[in-house]
């Protein structure tokens, strides 16, 4: 084997990448001729992870030489990253991807995700997936909200998703008994270092909507919830309240989507797949729906298009789903909104930590300390992120909401 010049992690070795040959292949006979590895995202975009992205060079049946490109996905539980070990992330998107998904896959007929070649958990975590790229399948910018076509595309697959699930579910009651924790935990809500930046978040938030003309009452409502922020919006995550049970992706936001496109120069998108099933509970599909909500979508299509996207886009294809499925028992409109409003809270929660994540990451941690703790220092530090005015936007747009709703009432 011929490796790049590019370190290769000691377990990333040349009898690692035979087992996933085979696997890919389906045969015995494969033999890696060259490794070519590179990081397969930016700093901090993927969450508790490390990914890589792997060109492989082999060869077979004696002669044949081609070349593949895959991702490989390790979790190492260590140090910061400890905290979410008992969440059984690795457990859950293993389980997803080589006992779920192909059962959704085919109720559903269609592809929820990237085929999956091999997984193991020695030394490390560690899961190998197809570059959906090579299909022609792109992500959009993290950072740029999404607009109305890509959000129609993803609620109908969404549905999709949601719909077979519950199919499998009725047929075999048992199967999703390892979903019942989602990215986040009780012990990653209760976790020191989580709390304080949880907190540290909703306390810039504050401060951005005391200085918001209009606002005041808000903010001082904002100022009472303070003490028991963290803990309501961990209480509303793990609400039991709702009728409903779906496999919730459980991280559905812009990051984690592929798009199809109608030719490589269109922007509109086709069809989507998604990625990152480490996240996945059994739950209220409102967990999914306010997640999406609240961290990617554009403004003016959260104020316009909302209920289009919940009734038509959402609701028509979750119900057509279930009907093709013959599942016994469809629920309303009226059975789904329901859950969407059972779960406002966390989507509160989730709206303020996008936003201001998107501000840590245009100012640096640093200098949004630096606001923070500085009152001479805040509105310079704010009006430096270059979306600033977005970001102020949506989160004035939310709090309005959140207030309309009653949820920053004690």
């Amino acid at each position: 084997m011929e490796e790049s010049k590019l370190a290769v992690p000691e377990y990333l070795d040349n009898a690692f990448f035979q087992e996933v040959l085979r696997n890919y292949l389906k045969r015995p006979d494969g033999n890696i001729d060259r490794i070519e590895l590179s990081m397969g995202c930016g700093s901090g975009e993927n969450f508790c992870s490390v990914i890589y992205r792997v060109r492989v060079q082999f060869s077979y049946d004696k002669s044949k030489c081609e070349s593949a490109t895959w991702i490989v996905k390790s979790m190492p539980y260590v140090g910061e990253y400890e905290v979410f070990e008992d969440m059984q992330l690795f457990k859950k998107e293993s389980e997803t991807y080589f006992k779920i998904l192909p059962e959704l896959d085919k109720f559903a007929q269609t592809n929820f995700g990237p085929s999956c070649y091999y997984v193991t958990s020695t030394p490390i975590d560690t899961i190998v997936f197809e570059d959906l790229k090579l299909r022609r399948l792109r992500q959009i910018d993290r950072f740029n909200a999404i607009d109305e076509s890509h959000c129609a595309i993803v609620f109908s697959k969404l549905a999709k998703f949601h719909a077979a699930s519950m199919h499998l579910a009725e047929k075999n009651p048992n199967i999703f008994d390892n979903f019942q924790i989602g990215m986040y935990s009780e012990r990653n809500f209760q976790a020191e270092q989580n709390r304080e930046f949880f907190l540290k978040k909703f306390q810039m938030a504050i401060k951005i909507t005391e200085r918001t003309a209009g606002y005041e009452s808000i903010a001082k409502k904002m100022k009472v919830l303070e003490p028991t922020y963290i803990q309501r919006a961990w209480e509303n995550f793990d609400s039991k309240k709702g009728l409903l049970k779906v496999l919730n992706h459980g991280d559905l936001w812009r990051n984690n989507l592929f798009f199809k496109y109608e030719s490589d120069e269109s922007n509109i998108p086709t069809e989507c797949l998604f990625i990152d099933y480490q996240g996945c509970i059994y739950s209220g599909p409102g967990i999914d729906i306010n997640y999406f909500l609240n961290t990617s979508v554009q403004i003016d299509i959260l104020k316009g298009k909302r209920d289009y996207l919940l009734k038509e886009c959402y609701y028509q294809t979750l119900r057509k789903t279930l009907e093709e499925l013959s599942y016994k028992k469809v629920p309303t409109y009226s059975d789904v909104e329901a859950d969407i409003l059972n779960y406002e809270f966390f989507g509160l929660f989730s709206a303020i930590g996008s936003s201001i994540n998107q501000l840590i990451h245009e100012l640096s941690y640093a200098k949004f300390l630096e606001g923070l703790n500085d009152e001479k220092r805040f509105e310079t530090c704010i009006n430096l992120a270059p979306r600033a005015e977005k970001f102020r936007a949506k989160l004035e747009y939310v709090l309005r909401r959140a207030d309309s709703l009653g949820l920053l009432d004690q």
